[in-house]
């Protein structure tokens, strides 16, 4: 997990959730909003619950998603980033909409 400094509080979550920039894909789309340079990279991963019924499910998902973000090789800085399941998916999605995120960071 990340950590508290890591993740978006409700007021950034909505900011980017609504104002931030998408990219889509059949099973995900990312949401991401350009912050100042200063402020550390946030992330945040969203299952919803008619999606994956089990909270376990949910929980494994975003386990790994964050562990799989961790590994990207994403700004530390200066960007806010939450993560949509809509389907179920492989993660080599993820890895197609991140590339088009860092072309636009």
């Amino acid at each position: 997990m990340f950590s508290k400094k890591q993740r978006l509080n409700s007021v950034l979550f909505s900011l980017t959730f609504n104002q931030g920039e998408k990219v889509h894909s059949d099973g995900f789309f990312i949401t991401y909003k350009n912050a100042k340079d200063h402020t550390p990279a946030k992330f945040t991963v969203v299952v919803p619950k008619k999606i994956e019924k089990s909270a376990v499910r949910r929980n494994k998902f975003k386990r790994k998603a964050l562990h799989y973000i961790k590994k990207l090789d994403l700004p530390e800085h200066g960007v806010y980033v939450v993560v949509y399941k809509k389907l179920k998916a492989p993660y080599s999605e993820l890895d197609i909409l991140f590339e088009n995120v860092k072309k636009e960071i």
